[in-house]
């Protein structure tokens, strides 16, 4: 019903978590590239532990992030692509005035039944995301996570980061409303990991808690989500005033 769909959408944008605002929000009206593996899949953001979600099963009768961020973005040009592809990736975001950069560990044990052996990003990710990155400063990195994952050095080098969980088949909907500043990303996360100790490599997942450090780089001990905690707390008092993200 339109209740239940509307409901599974608030509850969407409500886990929305704002890790580093950068460049946020994005203005509508320009071009934006949407760059990664799950970059037009709406089924990556629901687990893996999910009943019918549309008539004809799949998730396609919900938008992807993709597609989302092409309907928020009103005016302007969406360029989506889907991948791991560098040179592809690359392309698309020097071409763009913005990029949305999703990761995820969808397809590496973020869902139910799954033994994982490392919180870090699958490597071909890691490295679409540092190339992205270097290409187009005006980007945010989005994560897509059932479980944690580490950011390790796109903790510092990505200009944005918003966290959104696994926000499910409203997702690629919250997420744009999210960037384009009509949601406020006020979620919270109960712990984040921004680097991966390398002896840790092959832990399982309940062994994570001694398996990562929080800020180990350049000898900055306080956590990521600590040290956005006063931006973070501005960006609230301003939208309460009625200031845009």
């Amino acid at each position: 019903s339109a209740e239940h769909l509307a409901m599974s959408l608030q509850s969407a944008k409500a886990g929305m978590t704002l890790l580093k605002k950068g460049p946020l929000p994005f203005a509508a009206g320009k071009s934006v590239a949407v760059i990664g593996q799950i970059a037009n899949d709406t089924n990556s953001m629901t687990g893996n532990y999910d009943g019918p979600l549309c008539p004809h099963g799949g998730a396609s009768c919900f938008p992807s992030l993709g597609e989302a961020i092409a309907i928020a973005n009103k005016g302007g040009s969406t360029a989506i692509v889907e991948g791991v592809d560098v040179e592809k990736g690359v392309a698309a975001a020097k071409a763009a005035d913005s990029v949305v950069l999703v990761v995820d560990n969808f397809r590496d044990g973020g869902g139910e039944g799954h033994d994982r052996y490392s919180v870090a990003l699958s490597a071909d990710q890691l490295v679409l995301a540092n190339a992205v990155i270097a290409a187009n400063k005006n980007t945010v990195l989005v994560t897509v996570n059932g479980g944690l994952i580490s950011l390790d050095d796109l903790a510092q080098s990505a200009p944005a980061i918003l966290n959104a969980g696994m926000p499910g088949v409203q997702g690629g909907t919250a997420i744009a409303e999210t960037i384009f500043g009509h949601n406020n990303p006020g979620g919270k996360v109960r712990n984040n990991a921004e680097y991966m100790l390398p002896s840790c490599g092959c832990c399982r997942t309940f062994l994570l808690t001694p398996c990562f450090s929080v800020s180990v780089a350049a000898g900055n001990d306080v956590p990521l989500q600590h040290r956005q905690r006063n931006r973070f707390s501005q960006h609230v008092n301003d939208k309460r005033s009625g200031k845009k993200l």
